[in-house]
């Protein structure tokens, strides 16, 4: 919106909402100062009316909103995101009195000892308000002006086939064997593993698909499909003479659950003497980390994973060194 002269008036033009056209519209005056007087009233009267709801009203709404097409885990990291901040107000609290001090406080505060969690509540909390916005429950995100604190880098933690060997030893349930190595060997992310079903595995052509369906869906929201090696195709041949349809991985007829598959996994960990930061994600982390040390390349890697953008997959980049090494070498 701006003010323009034609025939020595001062006219306004600016986009009208609804149609997404330009629209020009008469200041009557030639006085610059009485035009920017216009301007102002005239942006006023364009500004959207605010509606009046609590901040519990909107958690509730927006939940529900994101029920239709997010993940119950993401859905959980929104209720963790507000369940912040209501330690600090009242659930009757109108939305539009939060503001950016009072979020500024928490969230540096929270950062100085939990600071992946302060910048996963200001991602999840900052697309809240922007869809308050977008609702007209808000004029403005309170967290637009807030920028918290780099998070220093650090490497991912993987392990070789050997600790893989190391740490099936100290396993004894089949179960939890078979998906330690499909996860080594696919990259898959847990949730994936034990949504897998059987209808999503071709023995013959040797693949898997990562695939969305009524009751999953997968992070990216896209399929994808994985190669299998022999060790998987001998895992999936196995179980499938027990149980061909439904679910692949199944405790008593009942799919197995996140915490017992990742609980027993780091008790493994300790029990088999290796590093200690290693959790049940660094599985998919030593997919992608064997595949670039032996010289897969990071576009490759990033599709086998279901990565929506290179910049994610180039956490695993440091791991290319000695192969920059080399080709530098070849200069020679």
């Amino acid at each position: 919106m701006f003010l323009l002269q034609r025939d020595g008036y001062y006219h306004i033009e600016y986009i009208d909402e609804s149609t997404g056209c330009k629209r020009r519209i008469s200041t009557k005056t030639k006085q610059k100062s009485l035009a920017l007087k216009f301007l102002s009233e005239f942006n006023k009267s364009k500004k959207p009316k605010i509606k009046a709801i609590t901040f519990k009203q909107f958690e509730d709404e927006y939940v529900q909103h994101l029920s239709l097409s997010h993940s119950l885990k993401y859905i959980e990291s929104v209720h963790l995101a507000f369940n912040k901040l209501t330690c600090h107000i009242n659930n009757d609290a109108d939305l539009i009195k939060i503001n950016e001090r009072f979020l500024e406080l928490i969230l540096t505060e929270l950062y100085k000892t939990k600071p992946h969690a302060a910048h996963l509540y200001y991602r999840t909390l900052k697309a809240a308000f922007n869809k308050a916005i977008f609702w007209k429950y808000l004029d403005e995100n309170p967290l637009k002006r807030i920028k918290l604190q780099r998070i220093t880098g650090r490497h991912p933690v993987f392990m070789t086939k050997n600790d893989l060997i190391i740490l099936l030893s100290a396993v004894q349930n089949k179960d939890l064997q078979d998906i330690y190595n499909a996860a080594f060997y696919t990259g898959m992310r847990l949730s994936e593993i034990l949504n897998l079903s059987w209808t999503a595995i071709n023995i013959d052509r040797q693949v898997l698909v990562v695939m969305n369906t009524d009751t999953f869906t997968t992070k990216s929201k896209k399929d994808r499909i994985i190669p299998m090696n022999e060790i998987t195709l001998d895992i999936f041949k196995r179980r499938k003479l027990v149980a061909a349809k439904g679910m692949v991985f199944l405790k008593d007829g009942r799919k197995l659950r996140k915490e017992y598959v990742s609980k027993n996994f780091k008790r493994a960990v300790i029990k088999s003497g290796l590093n200690p930061l290693l959790h049940f994600h660094c599985l998919r982390h030593s997919f992608a980390s064997n595949l670039i040390q032996m010289g897969v390349s990071l576009y490759l890697v990033k599709e086998l994973l279901g990565h929506e953008s290179i910049t994610t997959t180039e956490i695993y980049s440091h791991l290319q060194k000695d192969d920059l090494v080399e080709a530098i070498s070849k200069l020679n």
